[in-house]
């Protein structure tokens, strides 16, 4: 039995996309910690194949979280992106607190659309 936000379809999907974003960060950088990223995200991979493989079988199951909300990989994704990009820009110096707010309520939006997201993923998968 997998566990939503832990070792679920969705999780692993939705890590692979933040680890991956990082990776982003870390070439746009020229940062040396782009080799122990790479093995996270091939560590990741590796457990999304596992995931599939129990998907072929008709063997995937997990144990549903919950939600407020109730979408697709792509939006997914850009939910990640968001959140990153808007806690980035909260640590700029020449910011007000009311921009700081604005920033905290769409990175709000953003956690719970990638909730429902994962929660729809995860639903969808282990129908197959």
């Amino acid at each position: 039995m997998r566990i939503s936000n832990v070792n679920s379809f969705s999780a692993i999907v939705d890590r692979l996309i933040v680890e991956n974003i990082k990776m982003i960060q870390f070439v746009d950088k020229k940062d040396d910690r782009q080799s122990l990223q790479q093995l996270i995200i091939d560590d990741l991979r590796e457990e999304l194949e596992l995931c599939f493989k129990q998907i072929k079988k008709g063997d995937y199951q997990y144990r549903k979280e919950c939600r407020t909300f109730t979408h697709n990989l792509l939006r997914l994704c850009l939910d990640n992106y968001y959140i990153s990009k808007y806690d980035n820009l909260k640590l700029q110096d020449d910011i007000d607190l009311s921009q700081i707010r604005a920033y905290n309520h769409l990175v709000r939006e953003c956690l719970e659309d990638r909730a429902a997201i994962k929660n729809k993923l995860d639903h969808n998968v282990s129908v197959l």
